[in-house]
């Protein structure tokens, strides 16, 4: 297995205007407390800042899993792709119109001789009331295998590099990290666990996605 921590030019999207993003199993969303829908008909800030938390496709709050969190107004999603759909879905999030939410495919199979992304999206890095504004946050990803064992790990990966925050925007981090999986690598369950660290809202994040690698199944 060879791990790559890549970057990509990326732009952040208003949650509100682009109905976030689409999971293929569970429509699951960023919306920042309600507000951001006046924003946009109006052009009028808010009279409170909202803190920033998941929702489902009908508004509700939504419960937080083991690759999706927020704490302390910051939030962040990973998902685990296959390079040609993290491709496709890092060209679609920068070419096209605000008004369109990109659709992605996270992963839950791979095989041998083939390559996983991971990919980050975020909101309210910054706790400034306004943008654009600095973005320290950082990260770092442990790789397990199967049996449990550390075989990976990245630290102090940039969450942002250079690209500034906004309030109540949904960001597509420019790291991507980038798994090339081989020959030898043994069958089974892979676990990526992902610690989020903001130091300005003091707030960290724990994630964590899975994916199989194994044989494509077989067809009756």
């Amino acid at each position: 297995m060879m791990q790559l921590p890549m970057m990509h030019d990326s732009q952040c999207r208003d949650s509100s205007v682009r109905a976030a993003l689409y999971r293929s199993i569970a429509a699951l969303y960023l919306a920042l407390a309600c507000v951001a829908t006046a924003i946009a008909q109006t052009g009028a800030p808010p009279s409170e800042t909202p803190s920033a938390q998941w929702r489902d496709t009908w508004g509700k709050a939504a419960q937080a899993t083991s690759g999706m969190s927020s704490n302390k107004g910051f939030s962040a999603r990973i998902h685990l792709v296959e390079t040609s759909e993290a491709d496709r879905f890092i060209r679609e999030w920068n070419e096209t119109s605000a008004e369109r939410a990109p659709t992605l495919k996270p992963a839950e199979r791979v095989d041998r001789g083939q390559s996983l992304v991971l990919l980050v999206l975020y909101a309210g890095c910054s706790a400034k009331p306004e943008g654009p504004a600095p973005c320290s946050a950082m990260l770092d990803v442990k790789t397990l295998d199967p049996s449990g064992k550390v075989i990976m790990e990245q630290f102090d990966i940039p969450l942002a590099r250079n690209m500034p925050a906004y309030p109540k925007i949904l960001q597509l981090s420019p790291m991507t990290l980038q798994t090339d999986f081989e020959a030898s690598d043994a069958y089974g369950l892979y676990r990526y666990d992902v610690m989020l660290r903001n130091p300005e809202r003091n707030a960290n994040l724990a994630l964590t996605e899975t994916v199989l690698l194994g044989p494509p199944p077989t067809t009756p």
